[in-house]
């Protein structure tokens, strides 16, 4: 499956990744894995901005910061078959081996929990192959193009 769409201002592509948040909390379908969301785009193309959308739909509250320098971040989910998301941000990461030290492949291989990782790109080996891939364009200063696709099992 793939789905093109420009967000004419980041208000909309905010309310997109708020309206797919909410699809994915409803979901109740067992799993084997994590959920994953991989988000790819040049600097200031709304990748953090789409994450925190996204974060609304699941329901936090937390303030959503990206975790440029500490690479990853767990808030909890209530109310869902999932339990905790998961924003991981790949920018400063040398290695892909560099997400071994912090556990990533157990954080993967829990099917409770959905993981929103920015710069996907660069860990797309260690991702499962049903990843969601999310790719992010500037088009303006305020318009962004958007594809989404998943390739499912």
């Amino acid at each position: 499956m793939r789905f093109n769409f420009v967000s004419q201002s980041p208000a909309r592509t905010e309310k997109v990744a708020r309206m797919l948040g909410a699809e994915l909390r409803s979901l109740s379908k067992k799993r084997t894995h994590a959920f994953c969301i991989a988000l790819s785009g040049e600097l200031g193309a709304g990748k953090t901005l789409f994450v925190k959308g996204l974060a609304r739909g699941l329901g936090l509250r937390a303030q959503i910061q990206s975790p440029t320098f500490i690479i990853m971040r767990r808030h909890t989910i209530g109310r869902s078959y999932f339990k905790n998301f998961w924003h991981v941000d790949c920018y400063r990461l040398k290695k892909q081996s560099e997400l071994a030290a912090l556990h990533f492949r157990e954080i993967l291989n829990d099917p409770k929990n959905i993981i929103a990782i920015e710069w996907a790109e660069r860990v797309k080996k260690l991702l499962p192959k049903d990843t969601l891939w999310i790719s992010m364009s500037h088009d303006s200063p305020t318009v962004r193009a958007i594809t989404l696709h998943h390739a499912g099992r």
